[in-house]
């Protein structure tokens, strides 16, 4: 009995395996002993994984693993952040005015309309052009409806940020 549990030691002590943890395909992770200076490719080839077709491998293929690696096969949006999602129901409330605002759009540049969330140099020269084509004066809001890229939702919430004076 002795001998047997010596073999059972020497053999554990000169095992020079590697440990991997292979998660595939949504399933648990397992544990996987491969040999030492094997590639991510080896792994999968000696494990019967199919990497499915979309699907991204972590680390890639070409890796040399090494002991207590984790080596995934993951869909591509995965690795992407996910978005926040909104709430439904919820609606965005016009922020109050930063100081030195609101903005005069009689008086103001292509650069301060530019300031404005959501407005780009484009659109600050259509809004330049709209006011010269009424004399150069804008009276209210309904002087910008029908600019391309100025729809309701944004002339609401640049509405506490401006002026017409």
């Amino acid at each position: 009995m002795p001998a047997v549990l010596a073999f059972v030691l020497l053999t554990q002590i000169l095992d020079t395996r590697v440990s991997v943890v292979l998660e595939a395909q949504g399933r648990p992770g397992r544990l996987v002993r491969i040999a030492p200076g094997a590639r991510v490719a080896d792994l999968l080839r000696s494990q019967r994984t199919p990497v499915p077709t979309g699907w991204v491998v972590v680390p890639p293929l070409a890796t040399v693993l090494a002991d207590g690696m984790a080596v995934r096969l993951v869909r591509p949006q995965a690795l992407r952040q996910p978005a926040r999602p909104r709430r439904p129901g919820r609606q965005r409330r016009a922020s109050s005015p930063p100081p030195g605002w609101p903005l005069d759009l009689n008086h103001a540049d292509a650069h301060a309309l530019d300031r404005l969330p959501g407005i780009g140099p484009g659109l600050a020269k259509a809004i330049l052009d709209r006011r010269r084509a009424r004399g150069g004066r804008l009276h209210g809001p309904g002087d910008l409806q029908g600019l391309k890229g100025l729809g309701p939702r944004r002339l609401e919430r640049i509405g506490p940020l401006v002026s017409y004076r």
